[in-house]
């Protein structure tokens, strides 16, 4: 009898440990395949994100330059960008915008304030557009990851822009920089040995201009020929 009941007591004990022996392995199992599921998501979404990109789409350029202007909402204030760095995730563009503001007054000087910049979330057409405060545009760009979705999107301004307005904005980018940031003016010249105040004169009235690969040749209202030379929409330099 006593027999009995301790190969009962022991059947029963390597009852609970095999039940336990399941337990861990099926508890092991889910933890493997937690992991692994993070893993995979992890992957997913590197694999979606794309690096940042200056932006080149010139057509682009001038669109979002013209919705930007048209949130400012005020007819006084042009907004110039000079940059627009980009990164896509789940086919949205994150567009993160740098430039400055000229604020017209109607007596005394234009007010010309640096680092103005903007987030646009655009998926096609559609975008959502946030004012950010930073001073490293590239910084805060790399350091994005929250991906906040597009919602009740507006629709993008679509500009036509011709070869001449490009080329005439360049001009008048640079001028505004002559006169209301001058070290970084410098940025846009060819021979940054040059005197800046040879530049003073030039117009954004262009009255002709040549192409050569991508190297404009023009002459402007005021009789002055000088040389844009492009490597991307709003990346180029001037040489007089």
């Amino acid at each position: 009898m006593f027999l009995l009941q301790t190969q009962g007591h022991r059947k029963e004990i390597n009852m609970k440990q095999e039940t336990k022996k399941k337990l861990i392995i099926l508890i092991s199992i889910f933890i493997v395949l937690g992991i692994i599921t993070i893993f995979i998501s992890l992957l997913t979404k590197k694999s979606s994100t794309s690096k940042i990109k200056l932006l080149s789409d010139e057509e682009k350029y001038f669109s979002i330059k013209s919705t930007v202007n048209t949130n400012i909402n005020n007819d006084n204030i042009n907004y110039i960008i000079t940059k627009i760095l980009y990164k896509t995730y789940n086919n949205t563009d994150y567009c993160f915008i740098n430039g400055y503001t000229l604020e017209y007054q109607e007596f005394g000087d234009v007010l010309y304030k640096d680092n103005v910049n903007f987030l646009m979330i655009l998926k096609g057409n559609t975008y959502n557009i946030y004012t950010i405060t930073t001073t490293d545009i590239e910084e805060y760009a790399n350091k994005y990851n929250t991906y906040t979705e597009l919602k009740d999107g507006k629709i993008l301004d679509m500009i036509n822009h011709s070869e001449k307005n490009k080329i005439s904005s360049y001009i008048s980018n640079f001028i505004n920089l002559v006169n209301y940031n001058t070290k970084e003016s410098y940025n846009y010249l060819k021979n940054k040995n040059d005197n800046i105040d040879k530049y003073k004169n030039l117009s954004s009235n262009i009255i002709s201009y040549n192409k050569n690969g991508n190297t404009y040749i023009i002459t402007d209202s005021n009789n002055n020929t000088f040389k844009i030379i492009e490597d991307s929409v709003m990346n180029y330099k001037i040489e007089l």
